[in-house]
């Protein structure tokens, strides 16, 4: 079971009190819920990327997307004090698209 945390930058909307500025966040968890389900991936950090690729490329609104993904570790593959491993990936929607990844 994976657990899945999203931000995302929506510089127009903290600007603008309207609908029109975001996004519909249902659809984004649904977007989260068909990459899980149309691709096998062996790695959180390239799920965390599809991820947020597809909400930048989906979501025009969105400028900048923050995805981590977790996984719980079975009590029996480690000591008590570490329970989970997680990815993390940062896109940002600009010219010259920067990234930044980093995996905990």
């Amino acid at each position: 079971m994976f657990f899945i945390d999203v931000e995302i930058e929506l510089q127009r909307a903290s600007l603008r009190d309207e609908l029109t500025a975001t996004v519909d966040y249902v659809a984004v968890i649904r977007e989260a819920q068909t990459i899980n389900e149309s691709e096998r991936y062996e790695l959180l950090e390239s799920f965390a990327r599809a991820l947020a690729r597809r909400l930048i490329e989906r979501f025009s609104p969105v400028q900048r997307a923050k995805v981590r993904v977790r996984k719980r570790l079975p009590e029996s593959a480690v000591g008590a004090d570490l329970r989970w491993v997680a990815a993390e990936v940062e896109l940002a929607h600009t010219a010259g698209q920067r990234e930044r990844e980093g995996s905990q």
